[in-house]
């Protein structure tokens, strides 16, 4: 696919790919030739890397699933923050770094005509940090296992409002047809070449 979404020089069409409407599902269809030539679980792989990179840098911005910033803090949690020396008002799900950096994924599995794979937190947990001159300080605890935590955000709680992260977004669909067409062109190179 050239930059403008065009055909490859391939002769053929791009793979379709889609994705942003449900957390952790991305889309890619391809033709019979390309599922003869390519070996699926490297191209499984290769979109879960694409896919992990894409939501740690987005989610790194204080952006979204819908390509937006994340849903404010409550007027009683920006409070607490104040209190101890925070006035950031963007929403940050990285203090500690933790949960946003285990995000792998996981389970890849192929099928004669395609494949799947779950992108998920990992289930280790970080240190719980409390915000004191500005500065996130350790506790000396643990908090909850990254998956919980995870979920929390992206679904919300009873105290807590939905900061939906854990996915990708139509942007970042865009970049991984991108970066997921320009590897199946250079295996396909590679392959008209001989395996060289």
């Amino acid at each position: 696919m050239n930059r403008r979404g065009g055909a490859s020089r391939r002769g053929g069409r791009a793979p379709k790919v889609t994705g942003g409407g449900q957390p952790g599902l991305i889309k890619v269809v391809l033709l019979q030739s390309e599922i003869d030539v390519l070996d699926m679980r490297k191209l499984i792989r290769t979109l879960g890397v694409l896919v992990e990179g894409e939501i740690k840098s987005r989610t790194h911005k204080g952006i979204g699933i819908d390509d937006r910033p994340l849903p404010p803090y409550s007027a009683a949690y920006k409070r607490q923050l104040k209190k101890g020396g925070e006035n950031s008002q963007r929403v940050d799900l990285t203090v500690t770094g933790g949960l946003v950096n285990s995000v792998k994924s996981t389970e890849p599995r192929t099928l004669k005509t395609g494949g799947s794979l779950l992108i998920q937190p990992g289930t280790g947990n970080s240190p719980e940090v409390r915000f004191e001159g500005g500065v996130a300080r350790r506790t000396g605890k643990r908090g909850p296992p990254h998956r919980i935590v995870g979920t929390w955000l992206h679904e919300g709680t009873g105290k807590m409002r939905a900061r939906p992260w854990l996915g990708i977004s139509p942007e970042g669909a865009k970049r991984v047809v991108v970066a997921l067409t320009r590897r199946i062109d250079r295996l396909f190179r590679k392959d008209r070449r001989g395996g060289q």
